[in-house]
């Protein structure tokens, strides 16, 4: 298999460029990212809810919500715009993400023995953000990889 110029692409033994599973996924995950973090905005105690904090508790935290919201638009905008270019640095982005996703998961655990959340969704969440971390860390791997391959 030859490698195209493009970063993220390959070309098969046919000469057709195609890009890697990896690299089909970072736009994707960005722009969940994005999503995550406009829902943020618009509804800053969602999460807290959804962890079964009360609802007076989840409207005067509100403000935490917004902090979230402001780390997933950036997360996502840098990721989107890392791929946009195809300069190899959507790896860089997917990793930033990764690293924020298990910092979620040691939050929720640790909400969740201190009694602050309802412990059965706080565990679902954290089994979400270590299956997204994992999810994360093979597309890192994937990224640099091709990159690395493009530039031998």
């Amino acid at each position: 298999m030859r490698l195209h110029a493009r970063r993220s692409s390959v070309r098969s033994s046919t000469g057709a460029a195609f890009l890697t599973p990896s690299a089909r996924l970072v736009p994707i995950i960005a722009l969940l990212r994005l999503a995550a973090g406009v829902l943020l905005l618009v509804r800053p105690e969602i999460m807290a809810r959804a962890l079964g904090v009360d609802r007076v508790t989840a409207r005067r935290t509100a403000w935490l919500g917004t902090l979230v919201a402001g780390r997933e638009l950036g997360l996502g905008l840098g990721a989107l715009e890392a791929d946009r270019h195809d300069d190899g640095r959507a790896a860089s982005w997917v990793a930033a993400q990764a690293v924020a996703d298990a910092g979620d998961a040691v939050a929720f655990l640790s909400a969740a023995v201190r009694g602050q959340v309802r412990v059965p969704r706080a565990v679902a969440m954290a089994a979400i953000s270590i299956a997204t971390v994992a999810c994360e860390s093979i597309m890192v791997r994937d990224l640099l990889a091709n990159r690395r391959a493009v530039e031998d």
